[in-house]
C-alpha cells in the first residue's frame, strides 16, 4: 500500500489563504483537489500527521469539530483519511510518530511520502549544527590512514 503522510497547516492552507476575506474555513479546497489528484493517480491512502489529528477518529461519530470539518472537506473530492499517526507527546518530533506508525504497518507499506510544511528557523539551526558535526568528522577522519586502521591491517594480513 502507498501512503501519504499528510499535514494540514501549511500544506492545505497558507498565511495568504488565512488572510483572504473570501475563505470559508481554514482548509484551502483548491489544495485538497491537488491531494485528490495525487491519490487518484497513485491509489495512495492518507494518514493524518497534523496536530489536528487529536480531533479526528476513524469512526466519524467520534470526531470532534475539527475532525468533522476535515472529513467534510476531503469528502468534497471523494477522499477519506485511512488513519492517523500516534500522539506520543507534545515534544515528540513528528518523524518519530511517523516511524512509530510505520513500525506497526511495516509489512503493509510499499512506499510513502510525507507532505509537511517546513520550519525554516529550526531547519537552518539544525543544518548549521549538522555542518559543524560533518566538519568535525572529516577532521577526525584525516587521522585514519591505512597504517592506523587495525581492521584493514588484519584484512591485508589475512589476504597474504
Amino acid at each position: 500500500m502507498k501512503i501519504i503522510f499528510l499535514d494540514i497547516d501549511g500544506v492545505l492552507n497558507s498565511e495568504m489563504y488565512e488572510a483572504s476575506s473570501s475563505k470559508d474555513g481554514y482548509i484551502d479546497l483548491s489544495r485538497v483537489k491537488h491531494i485528490a489528484e495525487i491519490v487518484n493517480a497513485t491509489d495512495a491512502k492518507i494518514v493524518l500527521i497534523s496536530s489536528l489529528r487529536v480531533d479526528w477518529d476513524k469512526s466519524p461519530e467520534l470526531c470532534g469539530d475539527d475532525g468533522k470539518y476535515i472529513n467534510k472537506c476531503f469528502a468534497e473530492y471523494g477522499l477519506s483519511i485511512m488513519d492517523k499517526t500516534p500522539y506520543i507527546s507534545f515534544f515528540t518530533a513528528r518523524r518519530k510518530e511517523i516511524a512509530s506508525w510505520l513500525s506497526v504497518h511495516q509489512n503493509e507499506v510499499e512506499s510513502f511520502v510525507i507532505l509537511d510544511d517546513m520550519d525554516y528557523v529550526s531547519w537552518r539551526k539544525y543544518l548549521s549544527h549538522d555542518l559543524e558535526t560533518l566538519q568535525l568528522i572529516l577532521f577526525m577522519l584525516e587521522d585514519i590512514t591505512p597504517e592506523h586502521d587495525s581492521k584493514l591491517q588484519q584484512l591485508l594480513a589475512d589476504l597474504e
